[in-house]
């Protein structure tokens, strides 16, 4: 028979499983704020998933793990600038504490992915 503090530390382990189940999906934010500039301060308008802004600016981007892409017209500007991404740091607790099925969640969702805060768009000068 176990003691009553075993039962309760196993008791506090399994809750603690199922609540952060799915920790990235639940824990962190659905967007991520990009800074966007470029390497000679030059001020141009540019898409990311179809939503338009001035560079230098800020635009917020779906957690979807798809890939990113800056793209401008901009003369002298590279067209298309990837936007980095890296798994967030809170998933890999979500499969030490949940397994395989909170980490599906993440991954169905995107969630496990944090891409950079900023990204730098090369011009030269003309």
């Amino acid at each position: 028979m176990l003691s009553f503090n075993a039962t309760k530390n196993i008791f506090l382990f399994l809750s603690l499983c199922l609540i952060l189940n799915g920790c990235s999906s639940v824990l962190t934010e659905p967007t991520n704020r990009i800074n966007v500039t470029s390497n000679l301060n030059k001020s141009f308008k540019a898409t990311v998933d179809g939503q338009q802004f001035t560079v230098p600016g800020t635009v917020l981007v779906k957690k979807d793990g798809g890939d990113k892409i800056v793209v401008t017209n901009e003369p002298g500007c590279a067209s298309t600038t990837a936007i980095p991404k890296k798994i967030e740091s809170i998933f890999w607790l979500n499969i030490l504490s949940g397994g395989t099925t909170g980490s599906a969640t993440d991954s169905q969702t995107g969630k496990m992915w944090k891409y950079d805060q900023t990204v730098n768009i090369s011009c030269f000068k003309e």
